[in-house]
């Protein structure tokens, strides 16, 4: 097969998004909680997949505590 040759697979060992449970757990709140900011608009970015599944990509997780952090230098 052409071009072949040239594909490079990519091995995740941690994953890129996590359902919203896990969301929770990681900021440290209630999943209801983290429902409760994605009606309002508040929280990290998310995205919906498929019907009922919602998730959150860990960079923008981790993107939206930098934007939380109180005191002392930001990283």
């Amino acid at each position: 097969m052409k071009g072949v040759s040239n594909l490079k697979l990519v091995d995740h060992a941690e994953p890129i998004a996590v359902k919203s449970s896990v969301a929770a757990s990681l900021i440290g709140i209630a999943p209801q909680t983290l429902n409760n900011w994605r009606v309002q608009g508040k929280g990290p970015k998310y995205a919906s997949v498929g019907a009922n599944l919602v998730v959150y990509r860990i960079a923008d997780i981790e993107a939206w505590l930098d934007e939380h952090v109180v005191g002392g230098e930001k990283p």
